[in-house]
């Protein structure tokens, strides 16, 4: 009795992309499921049966047009190992890199484990008082909001609820900001007619 040999895992996986990369796949006949294409080029098709050529073992198989489950099937039991890395990939697609993918124990990956942690545990930056106050005002003048929406008890329950750290400004802040705001951009405007050599002005009656 003649003893069959299995190649390791390694080998069988360098087989297996030879056989793929050195057939190519049919560009006017393709699967109706992309993800196998890699696996397996259309020989012919009829009205309910495709024919497929396993860029593997080079076998022909017939399955039906309608699902992919038969595929699947056939390389479950004939190349065990190839749908393996077909499910990796799959999951990869569908999930994205894995934290074991993206750090790499020899220490040659780019992404070290303690950035990778650090990026899972970062927060935002906390908001500063003068960027939240700027926001507020942007928020009144841009909505044509009432002055007295800062006094709002719904209105500041969502500005504490969202910055507990934050003091909201009252109504007189507020006009004393929007007055700041105002003169910044009047000086802004200022400046840039100052520049320009021709002005055109329309006026609606």
């Amino acid at each position: 009795m003649h003893r069959r040999e299995t190649l390791p895992q390694r080998s069988q996986a360098q087989h297996y992309s030879s056989c793929l990369e050195a057939m190519p796949v049919d560009s006017e006949q393709q699967l109706p499921w992309p993800s196998y294409r890699e696996y397996f080029s259309v020989l012919k098709t009829t009205a309910a049966n495709i024919t497929v050529l396993c860029r593997i073992c080079r076998k022909e198989y017939s399955t039906s047009k309608t699902p992919s489950s038969n595929l699947r099937k056939y390389l479950e039991k004939k190349h065990p190992t190839a749908l393996k890395e077909f499910d990796s990939r799959k999951s990869k697609a569908e999930h994205g890199p894995t934290m074991a993918d993206k750090i790499h124990v020899g220490g040659s990956s780019t992404q070290t484990l303690e950035s990778c942690l650090a990026a899972r545990t970062s927060r935002p930056k906390a908001l500063s008082q003068s960027r939240l106050d700027r926001l507020i005002v942007n928020f009144v003048v841009s909505d044509k909001q009432c002055f007295s929406v800062v006094e709002n008890e719904q209105f500041r329950c969502l500005i504490n609820a969202l910055h507990p750290s934050a003091t909201v400004m009252n109504r007189k802040s507020l006009v004393n900001q929007i007055d700041i705001l105002y003169r910044e951009q009047k000086a802004s405007l200022i400046a840039a007619l100052e520049k320009a050599s021709t002005v055109c002005c329309t006026a609606d009656c």
